[in-house]
C-alpha cells in the first residue's frame, strides 16, 4: 500500500492523474483497499461483466484485443471517468 501511494503521489506531483491497477485477486488480497481509496482503481477483469465491490474508473476487459496499427494482441480498456471526491 505504501509503495502504491508513494508512486501515485509522485505521478500527481508531475501533474498527471494516477490510478492503481490490479486484477480482482490482487486488489482484494494484495492491498488494503481502504488505504489507497484516494486514488482511482483500474481493474483487470476478463469476464463479460466486471464485478468488484469498490468503484473503479477503468476496466481492462481483454488482453487479447486487436487494434489497427498494432501488431499482435493488445489490452482493451474502458474509461468510465475519475470519481469525484
Amino acid at each position: 500500500d505504501r509503495l502504491a501511494l508513494a508512486f501515485c503521489r509522485r505521478v500527481e506531483e508531475d501533474g498527471y492523474q494516477p490510478m492503481i491497477y490490479f486484477n480482482k485477486e490482487l486488489g482484494y488480497f494484495g492491498y488494503d483497499l481502504r488505504e489507497i481509496m484516494e486514488y482511482p482503481f483500474w481493474v483487470a477483469d476478463y469476464s463479460e461483466i466486471p464485478v468488484f465491490y469498490y468503484d473503479f474508473a477503468m476496466w481492462q476487459y481483454s488482453a487479447s484485443g486487436s487494434v489497427d496499427g498494432i501488431e499482435g494482441n493488445t489490452d482493451l480498456n474502458i474509461f468510465f471517468g475519475v470519481p469525484q471526491t
